[in-house]
């Protein structure tokens, strides 16, 4: 066995009597750490025998759900003390505050004080803003009521801001040097249609965890967030010290290549001094920038439109994945990894290759052919789940080539010193497309399905792109050059 440093650690884990958590306890108890399990069995609808027989028939749906759920966590720990581990394990409500310097009491007294936090508990139901998407068929959808979004904040957000602040309290206390906290989330943190309290609340952890980890770092204690479909694989296929590793070596990768790279500093225009200018004044100056360049528009109004049809086919992915292909976690996981891997070997083939001549015509077919890797999740049967995970990796290969290319187009157009106030507008108008689409999005996809809205993303992406073939004012982007700017070399 690789000896890692976790040896005789004491970790903490929440949420471990099934799934990730559990998963997490004996990846952890092979590293010879100490492991203390907690959970809680909140009250069942279903019976036992309903709950034994999902389990022995292994299908998908609220009963096996709720199965997995209710298990004790004694089998968990009997089996990694048969596997020569150490654990411990005690059920606790951690909706209710006072429970949480018990758990620690308990785990301190069972295995010693905690080097290791995994905040992995959770509480899910089903809500949504839109009575049309409100049912009791399956799991169930409800409108929010206030019992409803506090229930998924004292579990979700709240016990985990104070099981990090008792953690915290006690590692100073004992003059600890070293600790780890890890948050698990979910890859719908930003958005879930159908699920807004449960994403909310998620999206809290991840403030909570990054604010913790901006304060925590001088005691010597790292703050993570592994949020599935990759935070999952990640736990279940990585060593735990390849799990706390990834930050740092993403960090470094991200970093090194500045050392090697000498960037340009554009030299400022002769006579012109520094003024105060507020943030309304410089998107005032952007915006007549914009206008003074009819191409440069015309591309941002196509990015805005583009965006207002892909967040919500983002947001609509789970729902396709469950509702239309029948398929469950794993099916998620592996068609956002596979668009997360997509985006990657675009970016290395467009840094390779460096694309057409013509910047302007390596952005217009990339965007025209990805629209066609859309449209074909969005015409895929609901037995061709495979189908759609090509069509979306090729559209995400596609669409890193069309970003990259559009990137590069404006910065070699736009005036160093013009570039943030463009960009920044820019960004602005983009986002603010987000919650339009997401308006418009729900209502389409109750009536017509989930499909069709990947159908009109697809359509709409190759149309705008193919549009672009035919005005003047974009095809002669690479040609205008908005002011001769003076670049030293620092």
């Amino acid at each position: 066995m690789e000896l890692t440093g976790l040896q005789e650690k004491v970790v903490l884990i929440t949420g471990a009597n099934h799934g990730i958590g559990a998963a997490t306890a004996l990846a952890f108890a092979a590293q010879q750490a100490k492991v203390f399990i907690t959970s809680f069995r909140e009250a069942c609808r279903f019976s036992e025998d309903e709950l034994k027989r999902a389990r022995d028939d292994g299908i998908g749906g609220e009963a096996l759900y709720r199965a997995m759920q209710q298990q004790i966590a004694e089998p968990l720990v009997h089996q990694i003390r048969r596997q020569g581990g150490v654990a411990a394990a005690h059920e606790f409500d951690l909706g209710d505050p006072a429970n949480i310097p018990l758990l620690f009491d308990r785990c301190e007294a069972a295995l010693g004080p905690v080097d290791v936090l995994v905040n992995n508990h959770t509480y899910c139901v089903n809500e949504t803003f839109d009575p049309a998407l409100a049912t009791d068929e399956g799991f169930g959808v409800q409108l929010p009521t206030a019992a409803g979004i506090d229930a998924h904040f004292a579990v979700n957000a709240r016990a985990y801001a104070l099981m990090m602040s008792e953690y915290l309290q006690r590692f100073l206390r004992r003059g600890a040097a070293w600790g780890r906290i890890i948050n698990v989330s979910t890859d719908a943190a930003h958005a879930h249609v159908a699920n807004i309290s449960y994403a909310a609340s998620k999206h809290a952890i991840e403030s909570y965890s990054r604010s913790a980890a901006a304060e925590l770092g001088r005691y010597g204690i790292t703050v993570n967030i592994a949020a599935p479909a990759l935070g999952a694989v990640l736990l279940l296929a990585l060593p735990m010290w390849g799990v706390l590793s990834v930050d740092v070596i993403t960090a470094a990768v991200a970093v090194t290549p500045l050392l090697f790279i000498k960037i340009p500093q554009p030299a400022k225009p002769v006579g012109r001094a520094d003024k105060g200018t507020s943030v309304f004044s410089e998107m005032r100056e952007g915006f007549r920038f914009l206008r003074s360049w009819k191409g440069a528009l015309i591309l941002i109004l196509m990015i805005m439109v583009i965006n207002l049809l892909f967040t919500p086919a983002d947001a609509l992915l789970p729902l396709l994945v469950t509702e239309h292909f029948g398929e469950g976690l794993v099916e998620f996981a592996t068609i956002q990894i596979a668009i997360g891997v997509s985006f990657i070997l675009g970016g290395l083939a467009l840094g390779a290759w460096g694309g057409f001549k013509r910047k302007v015509v390596t952005m217009l077919v990339s965007g025209v052919v990805s629209g066609v890797g859309i449209v074909v999740v969005g015409i895929a049967p609901s037995d061709g789940f495979y189908l759609a995970v090509a069509g979306m990796s090729f559209a995400g290969f596609m669409i890193a080539i069309l970003n990259g290319s559009a990137q590069a187009l404006m910065q070699s157009s736009i005036p160093p010193d013009k570039q943030g106030r463009v960009f920044g507008l820019m960004g602005s108008l983009t986002v603010a497309m987000a919650p339009i689409g997401l308006a418009v999005a729900g209502p389409v996809s109750d009536l017509f399905g989930v499909q069709i809205w990947f159908l009109v993303s697809g359509l709409g992406l190759s149309v705008i792109f193919g549009s672009g073939f035919f005005m003047r004012s974009v095809m002669t982007m690479d040609d205008v050059v908005s002011c001769e700017v003076a670049v030293e070399e620092k």
